[in-house]
């Protein structure tokens, strides 16, 4: 296969090095063409316009060296028998036309938008490029606008008058013409002092208006360039009490009364802040005549005008707006004005916990009664109380983290020392994780201890099951817990600090804070505090599937889905909006407890709740009916769950195992919390569709807790098999122990003896 390749010679390579580096220095030399730049301004004289003038000379010396290239400055020229000789912006818009054959690019401060724009239209279509600098025409064909954002420059001078005087008032505005940025900034200027005011005072309802700037009737003032005219409009204004007296641009300050008109009213403490901010403004401010100036760059607008038509001129694009910046200045006072600052308290809102966790507790203590009230029912048995318990206890647990979520220091970081502010923060984890741990520990001990009970039959086993058997999960989880909580408590406690919201005022000092638990490696607790609870919700819902066969009178499974359905909607909506909000402390505050609360309430209605409505169901049946629902029950759990149920056979003669310990039983429907001895009216039977039952001797079992009727060391069965019972059977206790459970393959047990009897209780 043939390759072909491609060679270069060295005089090519020279070539295009030396093409490549021509064009790069004419991007980075000075320019040897001429250019005439010419700038249009809205008074010659202007000292504002004489700054931009002289950026535009020092980039034409900079870049347009040639003998040719100049800046050319024109304007209308003001007089002392008239001061604004372009009243309407035509004599401007004539002087364009007439620059139009002289120039190669124009930048035009506009003094009239309207009168301009079909002159800068000529230009354009001459082929000369336009731009605007200080004032604009933005519905013109001019190519670009250089110069201040002159509504932000209202806004600025807005901010420095309420940052001297917050406490409100008049206020009155003058501008010296009516042309487009002295509007724009009038508006700024407006729009940020009423910003303030909530409602209208024109409004019906003065009750709900808050009215903190109120602008005088006269204002704004236009005086047309005739600075005399603009100081008799700022006395008027004083007499009519103003706060505040803004001029948008310099223009009183040139006056020569304006050190009279400050005299005169000094007494009256008129905030006076001015646009510009030429020398001698920075006198009167030195002096204390005016107390802020926000200043422009026309230096700058000149210099970067002549750099954007030196681009366009060379082919190049530009933005449509090139900005500039502003200069504020004022006076500092010694004592400066109060200020109150927002801490961001919880404040009312903390009755929300307060409640939220009464209703909690008031839940938890009527669940916490109706076992105890009911626990000699049968089917409140089977559901273990003191695993009920357990559950009751850890979601109260859980619900108290509620209440130091409510704390907070009222505004006030010394109000809280160290030990207490950690106190207060380190409670809030420690109950929560420890509340969760115990919940849903408890729920998964209490079906695996019942799933055992059912296995057991499977395997041909008769073993004791007691509560500590299976609460091995639920010690070491909790212990977990315990240690970690333990360390964070120990090298790095959460404290309760106050931090400083983004924003200062004027004067640089802080305008809201908020307090927040903090501490400095809280992700090295967190983290393995979440793994290890999170491995209890998969221990929860690993137990609940495996028992997911078990009728609902014995386990949970179908209702701890649906807590931890519940669970995972809390969390994952919850966790979200908590990192959102997490520097907001009330909506950080609400979030966080309707979180537990919900996670509180799932796990009591879903858990307790349906206990209820079967013991509802149970208790209007007579005893004899509640044993044979119960035994039913079991029946089918076992035929669920895989042990052979459906294949019970009657009781077999053979002889089997030797009874050297009990099956796990059930107490069912027995009238008092402890078994009574057994009788010889007592017939031993296997749980079969038909009889060949085993009649049993006395025996004995002083054993009387609720605990022990759930895992008693009782070695057989007894049960009527009539439909209704004999007068000598009627009170008899009645026990369903592991080997009622047993598939067919399973050795049966000839009735015990007396002995054996006497042995096994005494286990």
């Amino acid at each position: 296969m043939a390759m072909t390749t491609t060679t270069t010679s060295p005089f090519s390579l020279r070539l295009g090095w030396w093409f490549g580096m021509s064009i790069l220095c004419g991007f980075l030399l000075p320019s040897t063409y001429s250019y005439r730049i010419g700038l249009l301004v809205k008074t010659f004289n202007n000292e504002f316009f004489q700054l931009a003038e002289q950026g535009c000379k020092d980039y034409v010396a900079t870049f347009l060296t040639h003998k040719n290239s100049t800046c050319i400055y024109q304007g209308p020229l003001p007089t002392v028998e008239n001061p604004n000789p372009d009243p309407d912006g035509t004599v401007q818009a004539n002087m364009l036309l007439e620059m139009i054959p002289n120039v190669d690019a124009l930048a035009i401060s506009v003094k009239n938008a309207e009168a301009i724009t079909p002159a800068i239209q000529v230009a354009i279509d001459a082929g000369i490029p336009v731009v605007t600098f200080d004032s604009d025409a933005p519905d013109s064909s001019r190519i670009a606008y250089v110069g201040t954002d002159n509504r932000f420059l209202g806004t600025t001078l807005a901010k420095v008058a309420k940052q001297i005087s917050p406490e409100g008032g008049y206020f009155a505005t003058l501008a010296s013409d009516d042309s487009p940025n002295m509007n724009e900034r009038i508006k700024g200027f407006q729009d940020e002092m009423f910003a303030e005011n909530t409602g209208d005072d024109d409004d019906d309802d003065k009750d709900d208006a808050n009215i903190v700037w109120t602008e005088l009737s006269d204002s704004p003032g236009i005086f047309n360039r005739d600075v005399d005219v603009a100081i008799d409009m700022m006395e008027e204004y004083a007499q009519k009490d103003a706060t505040v007296i803004v001029s948008v641009n310099g223009g009183p300050m040139w006056s020569d009364f304006y050190a009279d008109f400050y005299n005169r009213n000094r007494r009256k403490n008129i905030t006076l802040v001015f646009g510009d901010d030429f020398p001698l403004q920075i006198d009167y401010l030195s002096r204390g005549y005016v107390l802020g100036l926000v200043g422009q760059m026309p230096y700058e607008m000149g210099y970067r005008s002549t750099a954007a038509l030196h681009n366009l001129l060379q082919g190049m694009e530009i933005p449509a707006t090139i900005g500039t910046n502003l200069i504020s200045h004022l006076q500092v006072p010694l004592v400066l004005p109060d200020l109150e600052v927002d801490h961001s308290l919880i404040g009312n809102l903390h009755y929300v916990g307060y409640v939220l966790f009464g209703i909690v507790g008031l839940m938890v203590l009527g669940c916490v009664g109706w076992t105890y009230r009911n626990r000699n029912l049968g089917v409140v048995k089977a559901a273990q109380p003191i695993f009920l318990l357990w559950v009751a206890f850890g979601v109260f647990t859980m619900g108290g983290a509620l209440i130091p979520l409510s704390l907070d220091d009222k505004g006030d970081p010394d109000s809280l020392s160290d030990t207490q502010a950690s106190l207060v923060c380190m409670s809030v984890p420690w109950l929560t994780w420890c509340g969760f741990t115990i919940t849903f520990s408890a729920l998964f001990s209490k079906t695996r201890r019942i799933t055992k009970l059912i296995d057991s039959a499977r395997e041909c086993q008769r073993v004791q099951i007691s509560a500590m058997d299976v609460a091995g999960p639920f010690i070491f989880l909790i212990s977990l817990n315990v240690i970690l909580l333990s360390l964070w408590t120990v090298l790095d406690p959460l404290v309760y600090v106050r931090e400083a919201n983004p924003g200062t005022d004027g004067w640089n000092r802080i305008l809201s804070t908020y307090g927040a638990c903090r501490s400095d490696h809280v992700a090295r607790f967190l983290v393995p505090l979440g793994v290890v609870n999170f491995s209890v919700l998969l221990l929860a819902n690993w137990q609940a599937y495996v028992s997911r066969r078990i009728k609902s009178e014995f386990a949970e499974s179908k209702y701890i889905a649906f807590c931890m359905v519940s669970l995972l909607q809390a969390l994952v909506t919850g966790f979200p909006v908590i990192y959102v909000v997490r520097d907001s402390p009330q909506a950080y505050y609400l979030v966080m407890a309707f979180m537990i609360f919900v996670i509180c309430m799932a796990v009591l209605l879903l858990v307790f709740v349906p206990k209820m409505v079967l013991a509802d169901d149970f208790g209007r049946r007579s005893d004899q009916s509640q044993r044979r629902l119960m035994v039913d029950a079991i029946r089918r759990s076992s035929t669920l769950a895989g042990t052979a149920g459906s294949r019970f056979q009657g009781g077999s003669s053979k002889s089997g195992p030797s009874l050297v310990s009990s099956g796990a039983s059930l107490g069912i429907g027995d009238s008092e919390p402890s078994l009574q001895p057994y009788t010889s009216e007592q017939r031993a039977v296997s749980i079969t569709p038909a009889s060949s039952a085993k009649f049993g001797t006395e025996g004995d079992d002083n054993e009387n807790s609720e605990v022990q009727n759930m895992a008693t060391n009782t070695t057989t069965t007894t049960l009527s098999q009539h439909e209704e019972e004999s007068p000598a059977e009627k009170g008899v206790q009645t026990v369903v122990s592991s080997q009622a459970l047993w598939p067919s393959y399973c050795p049966r047990e000839e009735a015990p003896s007396s002995s054996q009897l006497e042995s096994s209780s005494g286990q």
